[in-house]
């Protein structure tokens, strides 16, 4: 993690609370954009919140067990998420505490969880710091830094290590404690006592002079400079030189960060500098190699970073030893970011540490399903584990596992498990027929041409679901045309250079494929959006490069093309909602190359007009039924022409350019297009994700 070459979404960065301790007369205002779980509401001063509900920083959050909020900032735009954890990590009840608290460092009140027990398997006394960054003051926020930490935090207490906490860790300013020292000093004091030590970092990293710093959350790159990053930022040597000197047998570093030489956190120069050569019983495990970038975010639905999750699952394994389970994650990583980013590790450790030691008497299991996430059952009882999950302490013998996942049919099955061994078990999980689906409507989606061949039924929707509210049109391409599916007779014209492939996100039906280089484009001659300033366009997308993806063309083309999507060839969304708004608002901070893996990708823009006066809106950007960046800017209604506010707008395009010509420019497979003239909420975009309309 880290500035990560794929950044967010979603996860959160911080007010500027530069006195925290002074009353503000002026306390800064939040609006509610999402609560986790989905089900619940926030209690909020005494009184329970659901979305779009706006309070004061200063406002008491009381937290159920596992809840988590994401907020918006009302002036800086910026999302923030918080969670009963963090909370209690600094003893806070309010967002002002949160992120502007005084640790009082000489108390050195940090929280020890104690790990399980089991002396065969975990027979060295282990100690763990995790620390997470994400809310940042002055840099990228980070969507998967934090549940990162949190997961890392919770699998190494059930490997036997007594876990230390810390989250959106401050160096120390305008009368704030210094955290981030903090915790590493004491961490290393009370390693003392231990046989293994280890320490996980996930957050913003940056090079500077060969040497790999930590950063802070209050570190402003602009502000402090070079001295102010040696000085707030925990630099890896200077973790080594702690951990060596604190006496503890093994001392483990393994850092989730970038490690790129540019002050340019969105396109690093991928520069290769030296590394830190440990001394002994020393072992540094980088999630990146030295000058390149980390990626925070998946394109799946995972909440962890691509070397998290590798990391979780290989430190996992009975019996493999620390060497073999890096190589495993360092692998892993490989693989699922197609070689952008390979892990290093240097190994100094003269012992054969292994997190995970088989016992004799016992043997595990291996788990995993397509899709993931399926819960695990083993005799009947909860796991408590997800697939890809590993389960050990099994007494030899048949045991039954049963795998549970909405959506899919229960599988059910008995495995033999052997003394000192490993069993696999691998599913491929079937989905529920439309006969077991419960609370779904008896029909599919109905189609405006019932004479055409299709390749099998359309998807059915749930009762009582969002996904047609407001739906101005809608282009499945199931009958071969591009005809509108909404019941609005919206129908659009294909051009010869599209052509329809069995291949679509949901298996069944098919979707357009448009070659640029034979003026592949869609022309919906139409004003879909005339009038309005909050829209939505949904879409599934794959083996898509750069182009304008949707656009509006009109009538004095190429002056007022709004809305329009499209993706760099510097591999950026942006978002044009107004002609005349042409600055860094309009952009995404997302990295359109995750796009470019020739897997199905949802993505989902929505424009909202959020102020009270004039045009102020707010954008989103989904990927993949997740929140990935927001931008604030204008949006209009009309554009004046001579001097007249007009509807100028002629036609909507799927492919082709903003000039209204169809040259090489876009060339991609899509499927499900949706124009809505609202902006969609987020229960409606997982929707349209997990259903794959």
């Amino acid at each position: 993690m880290c500035i990560r070459n794929i950044h967010i979404v979603v996860t959160a960065l911080v007010c500027c609370l530069l006195f925290p301790t002074a009353i503000s007369t002026a306390q800064e205002k939040y609006i509610i954009v999402s609560i986790y779980p989905s089900s619940s509401k926030v209690k909020i001063n005494n009184t329970y919140r659901d979305v779009n509900y706006v309070f004061s920083e200063g406002d008491k959050i009381d937290f159920e067990k596992g809840q988590e909020l994401t907020a918006k900032n009302c002036t800086t735009n910026r999302l923030c998420i918080f969670s009963e954890e963090t909370f209690a990590s600094k003893k806070a009840k309010t967002i002002a505490q949160y992120l502007g608290h005084n640790q009082l460092s000489s108390r050195g009140e940090w929280t020890m969880m104690q790990g399980k027990e089991n002396k065969q398997a975990f027979p060295e006394k282990r100690i763990a710091l995790v620390i997470g960054n994400a809310n940042y003051e002055f840099l990228q926020p980070l969507q998967n830094s934090i549940s990162d930490a949190q997961a890392v935090a919770n699998k190494l207490l059930s490997l036997g290590f007594n876990v230390m906490t810390g989250y959106d860790l401050q160096s120390g300013e305008y009368g704030r404690g210094d955290e981030f020292h903090d915790i590493v000093r004491k961490f290393y004091k009370y390693a003392e006592a231990y046989d293994v030590a280890l320490l996980y970092f996930a957050g913003h990293g940056l090079k500077y002079e060969k040497e790999d710093y930590l950063l802070p959350r209050d570190l402003s790159l602009e502000n402090d400079g070079s001295y102010g990053l040696m000085k707030k930022g925990l630099s890896v040597l200077e973790l080594v030189r702690i951990g060596h000197d604190s006496g503890v047998k093994d001392n483990i570093l393994v850092i989730d960060a970038c490690r790129n030489e540019s002050a340019n956190w969105l396109r690093g120069d991928a520069i290769e500098t030296g590394q830190i050569e440990p001394p002994e019983n020393c072992c540094i495990f980088y999630s990146t190699g030295s000058g390149k970038m980390a990626e925070d975010w998946s394109s799946s639905k995972d909440q962890n970073s691509p070397f998290a999750k590798a990391f979780l699952t290989s430190i996992s394994v009975p019996g493999e030893k620390l060497v073999v389970a890096f190589e495993n994650t360092r692998t892993q990583v490989y693989n699922s970011t197609l070689k952008r980013q390979n892990p290093v590790c240097i190994n100094r450790l003269s012992s054969d540490f292994v997190f995970y030691r088989m016992s004799s008497s016992t043997g595990a299991l291996s788990v995993t399903s397509s899709p993931s996430g399926a819960s695990v059952f083993i005799d009947g009882r909860d796991s408590k584990e997800k697939t890809e999950a590993i389960i050990g302490e099994l007494s030899p013998g048949t045991h039954s596992v049963d795998l549970k996942l909405d959506g899919y049919n229960d599988f059910h099955a008995s495995v033999q498990i052997n003394s000192g061994m490993t069993s696999m078990l691998s599913i491929a999980m079937e989905k529920k027929s439309s006969s077991s689906v419960s609370n779904v409507t008896s029909t599919s989606i109905s189609t405006t041409n019932t004479n055409t061949e299709k390749k099998s039924s359309a998807p059915i929707i749930p009762k009582n679901s969002l996904v047609n509210q407001s739906l101005a049109s809608y282009y499945s391409f199931d009958n071969k045309d591009a005809d509108d599916e909404s019941g609005n007779h919206l129908d659009a014209v294909a051009s010869s250079g599209v052509q329809y492939v069995e291949d679509t996100p949901s298996g069944m039906g098919y979707a357009a494929r448009l070659n640029g280089f034979k003026k592949g484009y869609i022309n919906i001659p139409y004003n879909v959006f005339a009038g309005k300033t909050n829209y939505s366009i949904s879409f599934w997308i794959k083996d898509f490069d750069y182009g304008m993806v949707v656009t509006a063309i009109s009538t004095d083309a190429p002056r007022s093309d709004f809305p329009r999507v499209v993706a760099t060839m510097g591999n950026r969304f942006r978002f044009y909602t107004c002609y005349d708004n042409w600055d860094s608002t309009e952009r995404f901070d997302f990295d359109t190359s995750v796009l470019k893996d020739s897997k199905w990708h949802h993505v989902v823009v929505t424009c909202a007009r959020t102020g009270n006066y004039g045009n102020e809106a707010t954008r989103q950007l989904y990927v993949d039924g997740r929140l990935v960046s927001v931008s604030k800017g204008n949006v209009h209604r009309y554009y004046s022409v001579h001097g007249y506010d007009e509807d100028i707008i002629s036609k909507i395009q799927i492919g082709g350019d903003r000039n209204g010509t169809y040259d090489q420019s876009t060339s991609m497979t899509i499927d499900n297009v949706r124009f809505y003239t609202i902006a969609i909420s987020k229960q409606t975009v997982q929707e349209l994700y997990q259903l794959k309309l």
